[in-house]
């Protein structure tokens, strides 16, 4: 998302708004980013007592980065439809079928982890 950003969003709103615009909006995002991580607490769903808390760590970091990850694509599929019903569908399957590798890849640390005997909530 870091990579779409800059590379991709940043360029567009340049050309559309100016420099100066899309430089303090962009700045702005990222302070406003900062101090959601100061000021949030930062919490534990569950209480880890694993010799692997690490790999529960590691899906964590997984699951957070997945939600940032598929609430932009929540706004292609509702463009997608608005455009055409047809274009609605292809992306809805594009994207589903995009985000198997990525349930993988949150499922992994989890099995490692061997959740089930490892911790209580």
């Amino acid at each position: 998302m870091i990579l779409i950003s800059i590379f991709e969003l940043l360029p567009e709103a340049y050309f559309g708004l100016g420099f100066i615009k899309a430089f303090f909006t962009f700045l702005s995002g990222v302070v406003l980013i900062a101090i959601l991580n100061y000021i949030l607490p930062h919490t534990h769903l569950i209480k880890e007592k694993s010799y692997n808390c690490h790999l529960l760590r590691v899906a964590y970091c997984c699951a957070i980065g997945l939600i940032l990850h598929d609430f932009p694509e929540g706004f292609a599929l509702a463009n997608s439809y608005l455009h055409s019903t047809s274009m609605g569908i292809m992306i809805t399957i594009a994207i589903a079928l995009h985000n198997i590798p990525e349930e993988f890849a949150m499922a992994m640390p989890i099995v490692m982890a061997n959740q089930k005997k490892e911790f209580s909530l």
